[in-house]
């Protein structure tokens, strides 16, 4: 499985290109529970559910500096990702019905649902590169 980085403010991390598609389709998610209405959460929601959907290899692409340039923006993306990883923290498992159903990942085909602590790892390296924490887990 191909990688791609995480990007912001000059510091990153890998993720598996799958993993973090499923990470940011957990994001949209909060993003749309959200009652908050702007023009920055509606072309999120809109630029990662293109991405969540792409055949990636090595290609996925959080746009960070984009979304998160706005110290009210990194606040809500911390806000979501925090939600998000206690979401994660519920479930065991993400459904490969889900996934194929949303279309993540493209054309990848899931043959099993995937641990949901695998995304958290990644969940928990994208809140701290928000917060300028060490991303070592």
């Amino acid at each position: 499985m191909t990688g791609s980085f995480v990007i912001y403010k000059g510091r990153d991390f890998e993720a598996n290109d799958v993993g973090l598609q499923i990470w940011m389709f957990y994001l949209i998610q909060e993003a749309q529970a959200d009652p908050d209405s702007s023009e920055w959460k509606e072309e999120l929601i809109e630029d990662w559910s293109d991405v969540i959907t792409w055949t990636a290899l090595g290609s996925v692409w959080t746009r960070l500096d984009h979304f998160a340039g706005e110290q009210e923006h990194r606040d809500k993306l911390i806000e979501y990702a925090e939600n998000a990883l206690d979401r994660l923290r519920s479930e065991s498992k993400i459904s490969i019905d889900i996934l194929g159903e949303k279309g993540i990942g493209g054309d990848v085909r899931y043959y099993e649902d995937i641990p949901s602590d695998r995304i958290a790892i990644i969940g928990r390296k994208f809140s701290r590169l928000l917060k300028g924490e060490t991303l070592e887990i």
